[in-house]
């Protein structure tokens, strides 16, 4: 019979065991796979810092990410290992800090630790640290941070948490609707809303010292929203989105749409949202993160690995119907576009994959409406009470 003790988390020993044991096992098999990435842009990064040193690599530009990523790896250089399991190393210690993330973000909420770490066999965690070794667990680990302070009415942390997860990687924007609905429904100062350009610049100061123009780290993304293959194949989006069916087609816009369709979108958010409560918060994140890689174009496969996290989280917390099949949606949106890119056939899986975030977008915006259900209370008000701070919910803050 379990037995509680008192100040501590009940440990659900057998269950724990078997989705770790189910980890390893899910995270062994595929680590010696190389794909086309790792050759092309990972391992070439590392043998620079090898070769040019773990500091004076960064006295010029190298790579098309920003300097926070380049800095693990030149710490990976130091340890004695082969360079793919370095490299998948850090995607794997990234995938354990959006682990632990999601455990704090699920403060509250019965049997969190199994949450956390069930997050790890989300399909895309698997992928994009296990198989692909890619380093989106870090932006989103710290978006989620984003959220959980939001959730316990803490807005210093809630930008600033934004502003690392920008600083890792531009997808972090994808959270910056709910971000700026936050900011406006409690009025935030000034100052507020210029931290995460200050917390990014900070993330830059150690390659500038070495050397990296200022110019250059202050424009990365921009050159990131120009790449396009070497090919010569035009690239319009891989991810389960709308342009991606439209590439399929060969019925693709000009790309200035999507621009119009983004503003449009993250204005038509914030509008909807600018009064959100504490109870609508879980969803609306989710919706968020789901929402503008749909929308815009020059996507990749990986990019809604935020919205099924988040999506995930609320299926744990609330436990309706709707949440679960909105987290059940979303994952497999994202593993079609996911797994499609990885077998080289990504545009079909992906297309497909499109239904499915759609479907995914639906129940989201309806459990950010905060429906009453069946008992008059709001389906997403307990997801929103209990991932915050207990002291918050005793002091009645909402």
């Amino acid at each position: 019979m379990e037995q509680k003790l008192a100040g501590r988390p009940t440990v659900r020993s057998p269950a724990i065991i078997v989705i770790a044991a189910t980890i390893a096992v899910a995270y062994s098999i595929p680590l010696g796979f190389q794909h086309l990435d790792l050759h092309k842009f990972l391992l070439p990064w590392y043998r620079h810092i090898e070769q040019t040193g773990q500091i004076a690599a960064f006295a010029a530009p190298f790579g098309n990410y920003t300097p926070p990523y380049l800095y693990l790896l030149s710490l990976a250089t130091l340890i004695p290992v082969d360079p793919l399991y370095a490299i998948k190393g850090i995607s794997v210690f990234g995938a354990l800090l959006l682990s632990a993330s999601v455990y704090y973000l699920l403060s509250g909420i019965p049997r969190r630790d199994e949450a956390a770490i069930s997050v790890l066999l989300l399909p895309t965690v698997v992928f994009n640290a296990a198989v692909l070794g890619q380093a989106d667990a870090f932006w989103t680990a710290s978006a989620v941070m984003s959220v959980a302070a939001a959730l316990r009415g803490r807005l210093l942390a809630m930008v600033a948490w934004a502003g690392l997860s920008f600083a890792l990687k531009a997808q972090a924007a994808f959270l910056a609707p709910f971000v700026i609905a936050v900011l406006v429904s409690r009025r935030a100062p000034l100052r507020y809303w210029l931290v995460p350009t200050l917390v990014y610049a900070m993330a830059m100061f150690p390659a500038w010292l070495a050397g990296w123009p200022a110019q250059d780290l202050a424009t990365v993304y921009v050159r990131q929203m120009a790449w396009q293959p070497d090919s010569g194949a035009r690239f319009v989006s891989n991810a389960a989105n709308w342009w991606t069916v439209a590439w399929w087609l060969d019925v693709v816009p000009p790309l200035w749409v999507g621009g119009v369709l983004g503003v449009g979108g993250v204005t038509a958010y914030v509008y909807a949202f600018r009064r959100i409560e504490r109870r609508q918060m879980l969803a609306a994140a989710a919706f968020s993160a789901a929402l503008l890689p749909w929308l815009l174009p020059l996507m990749h496969e990986r990019f809604h690995i935020l919205a099924d996290v988040l999506a995930f989280a609320l299926a744990w917390a609330l436990r309706t119907r709707l949440a679960v099949a909105a987290a059940v949606a979303m994952q497999t949106g994202s593993a079609l576009a996911v797994v499609g890119y990885t077998a080289y056939y990504s545009i079909g899986m992906a297309t497909v994959g499109c239904a499915f975030v759609i479907l995914a977008l639906a129940a989201l915006a309806r459990l950010s409406e905060l429906q009453p259900g069946p008992n008059g209370a709001h389906e997403t008000e307990l997801a929103g009470r209990r991932c915050a701070d207990s002291s918050l919910a005793k002091a009645g803050v909402s």
